[in-house]
Protein backbone atom coordinates (compact mmCIF):
# COMPACT_ATOMS: atom_id res chain seq x y z
CA UNK A 1 0.00 0.00 0.00
CA UNK A 2 1.00 3.29 -1.05
CA UNK A 3 1.03 5.69 1.77
CA UNK A 4 1.41 9.50 2.35
CA UNK A 5 5.17 9.60 1.81
CA UNK A 6 5.27 7.70 -1.44
CA UNK A 7 7.33 9.17 -3.74
CA UNK A 8 6.06 11.42 -6.66
CA UNK A 9 4.38 10.18 -9.53
CA UNK A 10 6.78 9.62 -12.44
CA UNK A 11 5.92 11.95 -14.95
CA UNK A 12 4.01 11.04 -18.07
CA UNK A 13 5.87 9.82 -21.27
CA UNK A 14 3.13 11.82 -23.06
CA UNK A 15 0.33 14.00 -21.81
CA UNK A 16 -3.17 13.20 -20.69
CA UNK A 17 -5.29 12.51 -23.41
CA UNK A 18 -8.93 13.03 -23.68
CA UNK A 19 -10.11 9.82 -26.93
CA UNK A 20 -7.35 7.92 -27.23
CA UNK A 21 -5.69 5.44 -25.70
CA UNK A 22 -3.36 6.45 -23.45
CA UNK A 23 -6.94 3.96 -26.18
CA UNK A 24 -9.43 4.48 -25.32
CA UNK A 25 -11.55 7.36 -27.18
CA UNK A 26 -9.88 8.96 -30.36
CA UNK A 27 -11.97 12.38 -30.63
CA UNK A 28 -10.93 15.05 -28.13
CA UNK A 29 -7.11 14.54 -26.76
CA UNK A 30 -5.39 17.11 -23.88
CA UNK A 31 -2.89 17.80 -22.17
CA UNK A 32 -3.34 18.45 -18.51
CA UNK A 33 -3.47 16.62 -15.22
CA UNK A 34 0.09 16.25 -14.11
CA UNK A 35 1.54 13.04 -12.34
CA UNK A 36 3.46 15.59 -10.19
CA UNK A 37 0.32 16.16 -8.29
CA UNK A 38 -0.22 15.86 -5.07
CA UNK A 39 -3.04 12.67 -4.19
CA UNK A 40 -5.88 15.34 -3.65
CA UNK A 41 -8.77 14.45 -6.38
CA UNK A 42 -11.93 13.44 -4.60
CA UNK A 43 -14.93 11.24 -5.95
CA UNK A 44 -16.23 13.52 -8.59
CA UNK A 45 -13.05 15.14 -9.93
CA UNK A 46 -12.03 11.30 -10.78
CA UNK A 47 -15.46 11.17 -12.48
CA UNK A 48 -15.19 13.79 -14.34
CA UNK A 49 -11.93 13.30 -15.49
CA UNK A 50 -12.29 10.13 -17.17
CA UNK A 51 -15.76 11.11 -18.11
CA UNK A 52 -14.16 13.89 -19.91
CA UNK A 53 -11.43 11.41 -21.07
CA UNK A 54 -14.13 9.33 -23.18
CA UNK A 55 -16.23 12.34 -24.48
CA UNK A 56 -14.99 13.61 -27.54
CA UNK A 57 -15.33 13.24 -31.18
CA UNK A 58 -15.09 9.63 -31.60
CA UNK A 59 -17.77 9.38 -29.16
CA UNK A 60 -20.25 12.48 -30.10
CA UNK A 61 -19.79 12.47 -33.95
CA UNK A 62 -18.89 9.06 -34.55
CA UNK A 63 -21.85 7.36 -32.53
CA UNK A 64 -23.63 9.86 -34.35
CA UNK A 65 -22.28 8.39 -37.65
CA UNK A 66 -22.62 5.20 -36.91
CA UNK A 67 -26.49 5.97 -35.48
CA UNK A 68 -27.32 6.27 -39.10
CA UNK A 69 -26.83 2.83 -40.30
CA UNK A 70 -27.94 1.34 -36.77
CA UNK A 71 -30.20 3.68 -35.23
CA UNK A 72 -29.94 3.68 -31.25
CA UNK A 73 -27.63 0.44 -31.54
CA UNK A 74 -25.30 2.98 -32.81
CA UNK A 75 -24.55 3.86 -28.82
CA UNK A 76 -22.57 0.85 -29.11
CA UNK A 77 -19.31 2.21 -28.73
CA UNK A 78 -19.72 4.75 -25.47
CA UNK A 79 -21.70 1.97 -23.73
CA UNK A 80 -18.53 -0.38 -24.31
CA UNK A 81 -16.70 2.44 -22.99
CA UNK A 82 -18.53 2.55 -19.90
CA UNK A 83 -18.35 -1.02 -19.44
CA UNK A 84 -14.37 -0.67 -19.80
CA UNK A 85 -14.78 2.03 -16.94
CA UNK A 86 -16.62 -0.77 -15.03
CA UNK A 87 -13.30 -3.20 -15.31
CA UNK A 88 -11.02 -0.84 -14.57
CA UNK A 89 -12.28 -0.30 -11.46
CA UNK A 90 -11.22 -2.97 -9.35
CA UNK A 91 -7.60 -2.71 -11.38
CA UNK A 92 -7.71 1.11 -10.65
CA UNK A 93 -6.85 0.22 -6.81
CA UNK A 94 -3.62 -1.64 -8.18
CA UNK A 95 -2.66 1.33 -10.25
CA UNK A 96 -2.67 4.08 -7.14
CA UNK A 97 -0.49 1.43 -5.46
CA UNK A 98 2.13 0.72 -7.68
CA UNK A 99 1.78 4.32 -8.93
CA UNK A 100 4.39 4.32 -12.44
CA UNK A 101 2.96 4.05 -15.57
CA UNK A 102 1.86 0.93 -17.33
CA UNK A 103 4.94 1.49 -19.85
CA UNK A 104 7.34 1.69 -16.59
CA UNK A 105 5.73 -1.67 -15.02
CA UNK A 106 6.03 -3.68 -17.83
CA UNK A 107 9.32 -2.41 -18.68
CA UNK A 108 10.59 -3.34 -15.50
CA UNK A 109 8.94 -6.56 -14.59
CA UNK A 110 9.55 -8.15 -18.43
CA UNK A 111 12.48 -6.09 -20.44
CA UNK A 112 12.68 -2.89 -22.36
CA UNK A 113 11.77 -4.92 -25.23
CA UNK A 114 8.13 -5.08 -23.81
CA UNK A 115 8.53 -1.53 -23.18
CA UNK A 116 9.74 -0.47 -26.37
CA UNK A 117 6.91 -2.75 -28.59
CA UNK A 118 4.40 -0.75 -26.10
CA UNK A 119 5.43 1.90 -27.32
CA UNK A 120 5.50 1.43 -30.93
CA UNK A 121 2.06 -0.16 -30.27
CA UNK A 122 0.54 3.06 -28.91
CA UNK A 123 2.14 5.18 -31.47
CA UNK A 124 -0.01 2.47 -34.23
CA UNK A 125 -3.09 3.44 -32.23
CA UNK A 126 -2.35 7.16 -32.08
CA UNK A 127 -2.24 6.85 -35.69
CA UNK A 128 -6.10 5.87 -35.90
CA UNK A 129 -6.95 8.41 -33.61
CA UNK A 130 -5.30 11.00 -35.93
CA UNK A 131 -7.16 9.70 -38.73
CA UNK A 132 -10.35 9.63 -37.13
CA UNK A 133 -9.67 13.59 -35.81
CA UNK A 134 -9.01 14.90 -39.13
CA UNK A 135 -12.10 13.10 -40.34
CA UNK A 136 -14.10 14.80 -37.80
CA UNK A 137 -12.26 18.34 -38.40
CA UNK A 138 -12.71 17.82 -41.87
CA UNK A 139 -16.90 16.79 -41.21
CA UNK A 140 -17.07 20.19 -39.38
CA UNK A 141 -15.58 22.28 -41.99
CA UNK A 142 -17.76 20.76 -44.88
CA UNK A 143 -20.92 21.58 -42.94
CA UNK A 144 -19.40 25.14 -43.20
CA UNK A 145 -19.36 25.18 -46.82
CA UNK A 146 -15.40 23.92 -47.47
CA UNK A 147 -14.54 21.24 -49.41
CA UNK A 148 -14.02 17.52 -47.95
CA UNK A 149 -10.78 17.09 -49.73
CA UNK A 150 -9.45 21.02 -48.96
CA UNK A 151 -10.96 20.65 -45.51
CA UNK A 152 -8.85 17.23 -44.99
CA UNK A 153 -5.28 18.39 -46.38
CA UNK A 154 -6.18 22.04 -44.51
CA UNK A 155 -7.02 20.16 -41.22
CA UNK A 156 -3.85 17.82 -40.97
CA UNK A 157 -1.36 21.29 -42.09
CA UNK A 158 -3.20 23.00 -39.32
CA UNK A 159 -2.63 20.55 -36.92
CA UNK A 160 1.25 19.97 -37.83
CA UNK A 161 1.70 23.62 -37.44
CA UNK A 162 -0.03 23.69 -33.54
CA UNK A 163 1.21 20.72 -32.81
CA UNK A 164 4.54 22.77 -32.07
CA UNK A 165 2.78 25.05 -29.73
CA UNK A 166 1.98 24.84 -26.03
CA UNK A 167 -1.73 24.05 -26.03
CA UNK A 168 -1.85 21.68 -23.29
CA UNK A 169 -2.53 25.14 -21.10
CA UNK A 170 -5.76 25.88 -22.71
CA UNK A 171 -7.23 22.05 -21.75
CA UNK A 172 -9.72 23.25 -19.72
CA UNK A 173 -11.06 25.83 -22.26
CA UNK A 174 -11.04 22.94 -25.32
CA UNK A 175 -12.90 20.73 -22.31
CA UNK A 176 -15.71 23.35 -21.18
CA UNK A 177 -16.66 24.02 -24.99
CA UNK A 178 -16.90 20.53 -25.58
CA UNK A 179 -19.22 20.72 -22.60
CA UNK A 180 -20.49 23.52 -23.86
CA UNK A 181 -21.26 21.32 -27.43
CA UNK A 182 -23.14 18.40 -25.28
CA UNK A 183 -25.45 21.03 -23.72
CA UNK A 184 -26.40 22.89 -26.96
CA UNK A 185 -26.76 19.40 -28.23
CA UNK A 186 -29.14 18.26 -25.49
CA UNK A 187 -30.88 21.77 -25.56
CA UNK A 188 -31.55 20.86 -29.55
CA UNK A 189 -33.03 16.92 -28.68
CA UNK A 190 -35.78 18.88 -26.28
CA UNK A 191 -36.58 21.58 -28.77
CA UNK A 192 -36.96 18.65 -31.47
CA UNK A 193 -38.90 16.75 -28.94
CA UNK A 194 -36.57 13.85 -28.86
CA UNK A 195 -36.73 13.41 -24.67
CA UNK A 196 -39.10 10.13 -25.11
CA UNK A 197 -36.76 9.17 -27.76
CA UNK A 198 -34.19 9.15 -24.66
CA UNK A 199 -36.02 7.70 -22.20
CA UNK A 200 -36.78 4.98 -24.22
CA UNK A 201 -33.10 4.43 -25.56
CA UNK A 202 -32.45 1.65 -23.53
CA UNK A 203 -35.36 -0.74 -24.98
CA UNK A 204 -34.71 0.28 -28.52
CA UNK A 205 -30.89 -0.21 -28.28
CA UNK A 206 -31.36 -3.91 -27.15
CA UNK A 207 -33.86 -4.47 -30.20
CA UNK A 208 -31.55 -2.27 -32.77
CA UNK A 209 -28.67 -4.41 -31.89
CA UNK A 210 -30.48 -7.73 -32.69
CA UNK A 211 -31.12 -6.32 -36.13
CA UNK A 212 -29.08 -4.07 -37.32
CA UNK A 213 -25.58 -5.07 -36.41
CA UNK A 214 -24.00 -7.84 -37.26
CA UNK A 215 -22.26 -10.33 -34.27
CA UNK A 216 -18.78 -9.86 -35.82
CA UNK A 217 -19.20 -6.14 -35.79
CA UNK A 218 -21.15 -5.98 -32.06
CA UNK A 219 -18.15 -8.39 -30.72
CA UNK A 220 -15.63 -6.76 -32.74
CA UNK A 221 -16.44 -2.90 -31.26
CA UNK A 222 -17.42 -4.21 -27.27
CA UNK A 223 -14.68 -6.30 -26.75
CA UNK A 224 -12.09 -3.69 -28.72
CA UNK A 225 -13.75 -0.86 -26.47
CA UNK A 226 -13.38 -3.16 -22.96
CA UNK A 227 -9.81 -3.95 -23.42
CA UNK A 228 -8.70 -0.34 -24.23
CA UNK A 229 -10.20 1.09 -21.33
CA UNK A 230 -8.14 -0.77 -18.35
CA UNK A 231 -5.19 -0.44 -20.34
CA UNK A 232 -5.33 3.54 -21.25
CA UNK A 233 -2.67 5.14 -19.95
CA UNK A 234 -4.93 7.88 -19.76
CA UNK A 235 -7.29 6.97 -17.26
CA UNK A 236 -3.93 5.61 -15.24
CA UNK A 237 -2.84 9.05 -14.23
CA UNK A 238 -6.37 9.70 -14.20
CA UNK A 239 -6.70 7.44 -10.78
CA UNK A 240 -3.03 7.36 -8.93
CA UNK A 241 -4.11 11.17 -8.30
CA UNK A 242 -6.89 10.13 -5.95
CA UNK A 243 -7.03 10.73 -2.39
CA UNK A 244 -7.50 7.08 -1.46
CA UNK A 245 -8.29 3.63 -3.62
CA UNK A 246 -11.82 3.98 -2.33
CA UNK A 247 -12.10 7.31 -3.59
CA UNK A 248 -11.07 6.30 -6.92
CA UNK A 249 -13.37 3.00 -7.18
CA UNK A 250 -16.45 5.32 -6.29
CA UNK A 251 -15.06 7.62 -8.69
CA UNK A 252 -15.49 4.91 -11.59
CA UNK A 253 -18.62 3.78 -10.24
CA UNK A 254 -19.81 7.39 -10.65
CA UNK A 255 -17.88 7.87 -14.44
CA UNK A 256 -19.47 4.44 -15.38
CA UNK A 257 -23.05 5.78 -15.00
CA UNK A 258 -22.63 8.99 -16.24
CA UNK A 259 -21.08 7.64 -19.83
CA UNK A 260 -24.12 5.63 -19.47
CA UNK A 261 -26.50 8.58 -19.59
CA UNK A 262 -24.65 10.19 -22.48
CA UNK A 263 -24.16 7.34 -24.32
CA UNK A 264 -27.67 7.83 -26.34
CA UNK A 265 -27.61 11.55 -26.56
CA UNK A 266 -25.91 11.40 -29.92
CA UNK A 267 -27.87 8.60 -31.20
CA UNK A 268 -31.01 9.96 -30.30
CA UNK A 269 -30.45 13.87 -31.84
CA UNK A 270 -30.13 11.88 -34.73
CA UNK A 271 -33.25 10.00 -34.58
CA UNK A 272 -34.78 13.33 -33.68
CA UNK A 273 -33.16 15.74 -36.01
CA UNK A 274 -34.06 12.79 -38.94
CA UNK A 275 -38.27 12.66 -38.01
CA UNK A 276 -38.27 16.35 -37.93
CA UNK A 277 -37.16 16.92 -41.27
CA UNK A 278 -34.47 19.97 -40.36
CA UNK A 279 -31.79 18.00 -41.92
CA UNK A 280 -30.67 18.17 -46.15
CA UNK A 281 -31.30 15.61 -47.89
CA UNK A 282 -27.36 15.20 -49.21
CA UNK A 283 -26.27 15.33 -45.51
CA UNK A 284 -23.11 12.86 -44.52
CA UNK A 285 -23.94 10.82 -41.34
CA UNK A 286 -21.12 12.68 -39.56
CA UNK A 287 -21.96 15.71 -40.69
CA UNK A 288 -25.36 15.84 -38.70
CA UNK A 289 -24.07 16.75 -35.12
CA UNK A 290 -22.11 19.97 -36.50
CA UNK A 291 -25.21 20.95 -38.68
CA UNK A 292 -27.96 20.49 -35.97
CA UNK A 293 -25.73 22.64 -33.14
CA UNK A 294 -25.80 24.96 -36.20
CA UNK A 295 -29.46 24.69 -36.61
CA UNK A 296 -29.92 25.38 -33.11
CA UNK A 297 -27.91 28.55 -33.37
CA UNK A 298 -30.24 30.35 -36.22
CA UNK A 299 -28.21 28.49 -39.16
CA UNK A 300 -24.61 27.63 -40.27
CA UNK A 301 -24.56 31.51 -41.80
CA UNK A 302 -25.74 33.04 -38.47
CA UNK A 303 -23.03 33.90 -35.73
CA UNK A 304 -24.72 32.10 -33.44
CA UNK A 305 -24.41 28.80 -35.52
CA UNK A 306 -20.95 29.31 -36.23
CA UNK A 307 -20.21 29.79 -32.61
CA UNK A 308 -21.54 26.60 -31.96
CA UNK A 309 -20.34 25.11 -34.70
CA UNK A 310 -17.02 26.17 -33.22
CA UNK A 311 -17.42 24.45 -30.15
CA UNK A 312 -16.88 21.01 -31.47
CA UNK A 313 -13.95 22.19 -34.49
CA UNK A 314 -12.01 24.41 -32.01
CA UNK A 315 -11.87 21.48 -28.93
CA UNK A 316 -11.23 18.73 -32.16
CA UNK A 317 -7.96 21.39 -33.31
CA UNK A 318 -6.44 20.92 -29.98
CA UNK A 319 -7.34 17.24 -29.31
CA UNK A 320 -5.66 16.50 -32.95
CA UNK A 321 -2.51 18.58 -32.17
CA UNK A 322 -2.07 17.56 -28.35
CA UNK A 323 -2.52 13.92 -30.32
CA UNK A 324 0.20 14.47 -32.92
CA UNK A 325 2.64 15.92 -30.50
CA UNK A 326 2.05 12.84 -28.57
CA UNK A 327 2.63 10.75 -31.30
CA UNK A 328 6.04 13.03 -32.77
CA UNK A 329 7.33 12.32 -28.78
CA UNK A 330 7.12 8.57 -28.83
CA UNK A 331 9.19 8.45 -32.28
CA UNK A 332 11.86 10.94 -30.46
CA UNK A 333 12.07 9.11 -27.08
CA UNK A 334 12.37 5.56 -29.26
CA UNK A 335 14.72 6.95 -31.26
CA UNK A 336 16.98 9.18 -29.28
CA UNK A 337 19.77 10.99 -30.82
CA UNK A 338 23.20 10.83 -29.96
CA UNK A 339 24.41 13.67 -27.41
CA UNK A 340 26.40 15.56 -30.10
CA UNK A 341 23.74 15.91 -32.24
CA UNK A 342 21.06 18.12 -30.26
CA UNK A 343 19.44 21.43 -31.17
CA UNK A 344 18.92 22.07 -34.89
CA UNK A 345 18.99 18.32 -35.93
CA UNK A 346 16.49 17.08 -32.94
CA UNK A 347 14.26 19.94 -34.19
CA UNK A 348 14.67 19.05 -37.92
CA UNK A 349 13.85 15.35 -37.20
CA UNK A 350 10.82 16.04 -34.63
CA UNK A 351 9.46 18.44 -37.77
CA UNK A 352 10.17 15.19 -40.16
CA UNK A 353 8.53 12.79 -37.68
CA UNK A 354 5.56 15.20 -37.52
CA UNK A 355 5.55 15.29 -41.23
CA UNK A 356 4.64 11.93 -41.60
CA UNK A 357 2.72 11.62 -38.76
CA UNK A 358 0.31 13.92 -40.07
CA UNK A 359 0.65 12.83 -43.84
CA UNK A 360 -0.34 9.42 -42.26
CA UNK A 361 -3.96 11.31 -40.37
CA UNK A 362 -4.30 12.86 -43.68
CA UNK A 363 -4.36 9.37 -45.75
CA UNK A 364 -6.68 8.15 -43.32
CA UNK A 365 -9.10 10.21 -43.42
CA UNK A 366 -9.21 10.86 -46.87
CA UNK A 367 -9.30 6.26 -47.43
CA UNK A 368 -12.64 6.41 -45.78
CA UNK A 369 -14.72 4.51 -43.26
CA UNK A 370 -16.50 5.40 -40.67
CA UNK A 371 -14.92 7.34 -37.20
CA UNK A 372 -15.34 4.94 -34.74
CA UNK A 373 -14.02 2.20 -36.93
CA UNK A 374 -10.96 3.34 -37.54
CA UNK A 375 -10.07 3.88 -33.89
CA UNK A 376 -11.62 0.68 -32.62
CA UNK A 377 -9.42 -1.09 -35.78
CA UNK A 378 -6.05 0.56 -34.30
CA UNK A 379 -7.16 0.09 -30.61
CA UNK A 380 -7.59 -3.64 -31.74
CA UNK A 381 -3.99 -3.80 -32.61
CA UNK A 382 -3.09 -2.10 -29.75
CA UNK A 383 -5.11 -3.85 -27.20
CA UNK A 384 -3.71 -7.66 -28.66
CA UNK A 385 -0.26 -6.69 -28.09
CA UNK A 386 -0.50 -5.27 -24.58
CA UNK A 387 -2.89 -7.49 -22.66
CA UNK A 388 -1.15 -10.60 -22.30
CA UNK A 389 1.83 -8.82 -20.61
CA UNK A 390 -0.85 -6.54 -18.86
CA UNK A 391 -2.26 -10.11 -17.58
CA UNK A 392 1.11 -11.13 -16.76
CA UNK A 393 1.59 -8.54 -15.12
CA UNK A 394 -1.27 -8.80 -12.89
CA UNK A 395 -1.18 -12.43 -12.26
CA UNK A 396 1.62 -11.77 -11.02
CA UNK A 397 0.74 -8.87 -8.89
CA UNK A 398 -1.87 -10.80 -6.99
CA UNK A 399 0.51 -13.53 -6.41
CA UNK A 400 -0.92 -15.98 -8.46
CA UNK A 401 1.54 -16.82 -11.22
CA UNK A 402 4.46 -15.53 -12.46
CA UNK A 403 5.09 -15.68 -16.18
CA UNK A 404 8.71 -15.35 -17.03
CA UNK A 405 10.34 -12.68 -19.09
CA UNK A 406 11.20 -14.81 -21.97
CA UNK A 407 7.24 -15.69 -22.31
CA UNK A 408 5.95 -12.07 -21.74
CA UNK A 409 8.18 -11.17 -24.79
CA UNK A 410 7.36 -14.01 -26.92
CA UNK A 411 3.79 -12.92 -26.68
CA UNK A 412 4.36 -9.57 -26.97
CA UNK A 413 6.29 -10.17 -30.34
CA UNK A 414 3.95 -12.86 -31.87
CA UNK A 415 1.20 -10.77 -30.94
CA UNK A 416 2.23 -7.42 -33.23
CA UNK A 417 3.31 -9.67 -36.12
CA UNK A 418 -0.03 -11.29 -36.03
CA UNK A 419 -2.12 -7.93 -35.27
CA UNK A 420 -0.45 -5.68 -37.63
CA UNK A 421 -0.10 -8.21 -40.64
CA UNK A 422 -4.14 -8.87 -40.15
CA UNK A 423 -4.85 -5.43 -39.88
CA UNK A 424 -2.74 -4.63 -43.04
CA UNK A 425 -4.50 -7.56 -44.47
CA UNK A 426 -8.01 -6.93 -43.95
CA UNK A 427 -7.31 -3.01 -45.04
CA UNK A 428 -6.02 -4.57 -48.25
CA UNK A 429 -8.97 -7.53 -48.72
CA UNK A 430 -11.96 -6.71 -46.52
CA UNK A 431 -13.47 -9.92 -47.47
CA UNK A 432 -11.34 -11.74 -45.58
CA UNK A 433 -12.71 -10.38 -41.82
CA UNK A 434 -13.99 -12.79 -39.45
CA UNK A 435 -18.00 -11.83 -39.40
CA UNK A 436 -17.15 -8.83 -41.61
CA UNK A 437 -15.46 -7.04 -38.67
CA UNK A 438 -11.81 -6.00 -39.39
CA UNK A 439 -11.30 -5.34 -35.88
CA UNK A 440 -12.66 -8.87 -34.34
CA UNK A 441 -10.27 -10.48 -36.89
CA UNK A 442 -7.20 -8.38 -35.57
CA UNK A 443 -8.01 -9.03 -32.01
CA UNK A 444 -8.83 -12.69 -32.01
CA UNK A 445 -5.89 -13.35 -34.47
CA UNK A 446 -3.25 -11.18 -32.38
CA UNK A 447 -4.99 -12.20 -28.59
CA UNK A 448 -4.10 -16.21 -30.28
CA UNK A 449 -0.91 -16.02 -31.53
CA UNK A 450 -0.31 -14.03 -28.46
CA UNK A 451 -1.17 -16.98 -26.09
CA UNK A 452 -0.05 -19.79 -27.66
CA UNK A 453 3.50 -17.55 -28.03
CA UNK A 454 2.82 -16.76 -24.06
CA UNK A 455 2.60 -20.55 -23.11
CA UNK A 456 5.41 -22.02 -25.51
CA UNK A 457 8.01 -19.42 -23.77
CA UNK A 458 6.89 -20.17 -20.14
CA UNK A 459 7.36 -24.22 -21.20
CA UNK A 460 10.98 -22.89 -22.61
CA UNK A 461 11.82 -21.04 -19.17
CA UNK A 462 10.78 -24.51 -17.49
CA UNK A 463 12.29 -27.08 -19.69
CA UNK A 464 16.11 -25.08 -19.86
CA UNK A 465 16.71 -25.46 -16.24
CA UNK A 466 16.05 -29.61 -16.46
CA UNK A 467 17.56 -29.21 -19.19
CA UNK A 468 20.69 -28.51 -17.83
CA UNK A 469 20.28 -30.66 -14.72
CA UNK A 470 20.74 -33.27 -16.74
CA UNK A 471 23.75 -32.14 -18.71
CA UNK A 472 25.28 -31.96 -14.93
Amino acid sequence: MVDSASPPLQPPIATVLQDGPHGAEGPHATEGTSTHSPRQLGIFSIAGLIVSGHYGMGFLMGTAESSVEWGTAGSLYPIALAAGTLVLLPIARLYWQDVALLWTLLGDRYGRFVQQLSSVMSWLAFTGVMGAQVAAGAAILSVLGLPRLGATVGLAIALGVLSVLPLQRLSWVLRGLLLVSLLALGTALLRLGGLPHYVQAPTTFVEALGTSVSWGETLGVFLTATMTVPIDMKFQQFVVQGRSPRVVSWGCVLATIAVLLLAAVPSVAVATAQESGILPDAIAPREIIPYVLGWLGGGLHQPLGIVLVGTLLVPALGAGSTVLRIQTQLVMNSLPLPPSAQGGTQRWRGGLIRGVNASLAMMLALKGGSIIGSMVLFYAAYGAVVWWPFMAYLLGRCGLIQLSPLAVQLSAGMAAIASIGTLVLTQWEPAIALAGSAELTVLALGLGFGAVALGAGQLITLWRPRAQQMQI
